[in-house]
């Protein structure tokens, strides 16, 4: 498993909400594919416990989230070990766990004995720095039938996948499939925006260039909504409130 640690400077507001999309997505959304049994080698431990032992998180943070319609709870600390340590401990300690990393995240996911699943993401803040670890636990098998949030956005034919909500926050994000072509889903999101009083911060569908998302602003009551549209019909959406001037 290669984990490179380093992490490019922000570069502006997109950039500051595209890092939170990301962050979502990651530690709610990610396919269930590296889902997979997990077992503690630490003698007199069950499959069950064991990583945030070794992590020893500083939590500083706890709210609830709502996933599908379901209340969960998202807890965010600091953990205070070098890179290679952490690696160290983590494959030395539980060789089957299931791992997903790039530049400056790293996923562990680890079934519980009930089968639900606590995953932890941990964020790379920079050298000598210690880990921003975001942990939650997700049931078994999330509901599958769900009442669509009227905030966000979606085509016509959208097949809902996933919304994720922090209340606390009024944070919003949602999933869904749609058989469009993405700049004619995007366009559709688009208009249905613009008539809800959205203003466009970005005009990529009419640059005449490929493009897989859009930016939007209200004033009120103000927010920030993105939408983007995969090549493969996956559409999302994701608002997040401005604090008035």
């Amino acid at each position: 498993m290669q984990f490179n640690v380093y992490i490019q400077k922000s570069q502006g507001l997109v950039i500051s909400y595209v890092v939170r999309i990301s962050l979502l997505t990651v530690l709610f959304l990610l396919p269930s594919i590296l889902s997979a049994k997990v077992y503690s080698l630490i003698p007199g431990r069950g499959g069950s416990g064991g990583i945030e032992e070794v992590l020893n998180p500083k939590t500083f943070w706890n709210e609830p989230v709502v996933i599908n319609d379901l209340r969960m709870n998202l807890r965010i600390g600091l953990v205070a070990i070098p890179v290679e340590t952490l690696l160290q401990n983590l494959t030395t300690y539980f060789p089957n766990s299931k791992f997903a990393a790039n530049q400056n995240t790293l996923l562990i996911i680890q079934k519980q004995k009930d089968g639900s699943q606590k995953r932890l993401l941990l964020v790379y803040l920079g050298k000598g720095m210690p880990f921003l670890q975001f942990s939650i636990i997700l049931p078994r098998k999330l509901p599958d039938k769900f009442k669509w949030p009227e905030i966000l956005p979606r085509t016509f034919d959208a097949k809902p996948k996933k919304y994720v909500v922090l209340p606390e926050r009024n944070v919003w994000y949602g999933l869904f499939k749609t058989g469009a072509q993405k700049e004619v889903a995007l366009g559709e999101m688009s208009s249905s925006l613009e008539a809800d009083g959205w203003k466009p911060l970005s005009s990529t569908l009419n640059s005449g260039k490929p493009t897989t998302g859009e930016m939007f602003y209200k004033k009120d009551p103000p927010g920030i909504m993105i939408i983007n549209c995969t090549e493969d019909g996956f559409a999302s959406s994701y608002f997040h409130p401005v604090a008035k001037k």
